[in-house]
């Protein structure tokens, strides 16, 4: 039975403030850092390959950012809408919230698998005409846009716990 009015109820709304920074804080904080030093982390291993492979993430690091701000402001948009909605207690507007950005993550990874396939290449060749860098920056791009949905959805499902509280079970 407390299970079920836990559910019920949005802790968001209920519990004291320093206690709900307490619990919440930490794993977002901590999904934060791991997502910035992912580019730092990936840099040191890159650069023990060779000088031309850090060249090539570095001329490739403009298109991952791009990819890694439109799900951001996917998440941020969907947060800002389902935060709302729970907050009206309007249970239709939270769905919708969600099923949209799902939706826009589908959309997107689609764009994105067609950006690997058809832009990495014109884009490297825009940014070195040096072959090993470009083939190097074309291989990065392609599997880092293969992934692109798996990408967004990250980062719109850290912020759809975010938004309802559920970052952390306590």
């Amino acid at each position: 039975m407390e299970a079920a009015a836990s559910i019920g109820e949005n802790k968001m709304g209920t519990r004291p403030v320093w206690s709900l920074l307490m619990t919440m804080a930490l794993p977002v904080v901590l999904s934060t850092a791991v997502q910035s030093l992912y580019n730092v982390v990936d840099g040191i291993f890159v650069s023990r390959i060779s000088e031309d492979a850090m060249a090539a993430i570095t001329f490739a690091n403009p298109l991952v950012t791009i990819l890694i701000a439109v799900g951001s402001g996917i998440a941020v948009g969907m947060n800002t809408m389902l935060s709302r909605g729970l907050g009206e207690k309007n249970q239709q507007r939270v769905n919708d919230s969600a099923a949209a950005a799902i939706w826009l993550i589908v959309l997107c990874g689609i764009v994105s698998l067609l950006a690997a396939l058809f832009l990495v290449q014109p884009y490297m060749a825009f940014q070195t005409k040096d072959a090993g860098i470009r083939a190097a920056g074309v291989q990065y791009l392609r599997v880092y846009f293969s992934l692109g949905a798996a990408t967004m959805a990250q980062l719109v499902f850290e912020r759809m716990l975010i938004s309802t509280g559920r970052t952390c079970t306590v």
